[in-house]
């Protein structure tokens, strides 16, 4: 570079409203040095002789030095913070353009729609730069509207002072599958520095109760069995049970079979939902029997006993044919010559000891 030459980086830079932005001056000096920032042709910042100083007095400008780069820093940004940025050495000076992007809005007229309304969606963008002449076309700030819904679409773009205003508007007719999903907006600009800020909304079209289900479908309950009712709509609905004679009404989407239930019922459930002052209701019937809990036999005891059973019997015979054999072992020791069938016969029939007559 020659002597107090300037370079300047980057010449189009793009900055979100609320952020800050930094541009980057390179300058060649001599023995003694001056350099300045203006914006819009007003000083902001003068460094001479590594004095510095602020000419506006405002912390919305500061500096950082390396060596021969020069970087300002221009904070919370604002719309008109846009414009020229121009770094000066002697007669050697660099321009930088800033451009200052706004978060989009979205926008429904009607702010809630019901189904079959007729909708106006609007994206709108506003940002701030130079003059539009001096907007190269592709640093011009691009707006998009996303979504999964098929929308027809105008756009209009409007020149103020010193800012512009983008718009998308998009018409569709409101229904209830368009719920919950979303639409964004986004600014983008293409400049050397690109900056990107978006929104995102969701569909919220009202529409009225309907399709009413209950579950689960049985010809007989028990008694502490829960019965469901739920209905499609928005707003939610509200809900209440009546019974068919009318005697009995439950509010809430449950209906608790109780004692006084038992036997056939034909009750009614109702789904009401409000839009716009408008009251809307569905209702769906259900017929059962409600019955009481069978008690249940107590199978624990009788098992045990089973169990007990299945051990002591085998015990006990093993001990009387443990007893029989020993004492017909006595006996026999004693008289060889008795038969071993009348020893059994007579053990049986009646007791017998050691000392009795028929075998002494």
């Amino acid at each position: 570079m020659d002597s107090h030459s300037v370079n300047i980086h980057p010449e189009w830079a793009t900055g979100i409203v609320g952020g800050e932005v930094q541009i980057n001056c390179e300058v060649e000096f001599g023995p003694n040095y001056e350099m300045t920032w203006d914006f819009n042709t007003v000083f902001v910042y003068i460094i001479a002789n590594d004095v510095e100083q602020y000419p506006q007095g405002t912390s919305k400008y500061s500096l950082q030095r390396t060596g021969m780069n020069f970087t300002l820093i221009v904070k919370d940004l604002k719309l008109d913070d846009q414009g020229e940025y121009m770094c000066t050495s002697y007669k050697s000076e660099a321009t930088a353009f800033l451009m200052v992007l706004d978060t989009p809005s979205i926008t429904f007229n009607p702010p809630v729609p019901v189904e079959g309304d007729a909708v106006v969606v609007t994206c709108e963008a506003k940002f701030g730069g130079p003059r539009k002449d001096l907007i190269l076309p592709h640093h011009f700030p691009n707006l998009k509207m996303i979504s999964l819904i098929k929308m027809a679409t105008f756009k209009e773009t409007t020149e103020f002072k010193e800012s512009y205003s983008i718009s998308l508007i998009k018409f569709f007719t409101g229904s209830s599958s368009m719920n919950k999903i979303n639409i964004s907006c986004e600014l983008e600009t293409a400049a050397e520095l690109s900056m990107k800020t978006s929104i995102v909304a969701v569909f919220n079209v009202l529409y009225s109760v309907r399709a009413i289900d209950i579950t689960p479908i049985q010809e007989k309950y028990k008694v502490g069995d829960n019965i469901s009712c739920v209905a499609n709509s928005n707003p939610a609905a509200v809900y209440e049970w009546k019974n068919a004679h009318g005697a009995t009404t439950i509010t809430g989407k449950l209906l608790k079979i109780s004692e006084s239930m038992i036997g056939e019922n034909n009750w009614e459930c109702v789904a009401r939902n409000e839009i716009n002052g408008e009251l809307f209701e569905e209702r769906k019937q259900t017929r059962f029997v409600a019955a009481e809990i069978p008690s249940e036999p107590r199978h624990d005891g009788l098992l045990t006993v089973v169990a007990v059973e299945s051990v002591i019997v085998p015990l006990f015979i093993i001990a009387v044919a443990l007893c029989f054999w020993k004492k017909i072992r006595e006996i026999r020791e004693r008289k060889k010559n008795v038969s071993l069938c009348f020893i059994l016969v007579s053990y049986v029939l009646s007791p017998l000891s050691d000392d009795q007559s028929y075998i002494s």
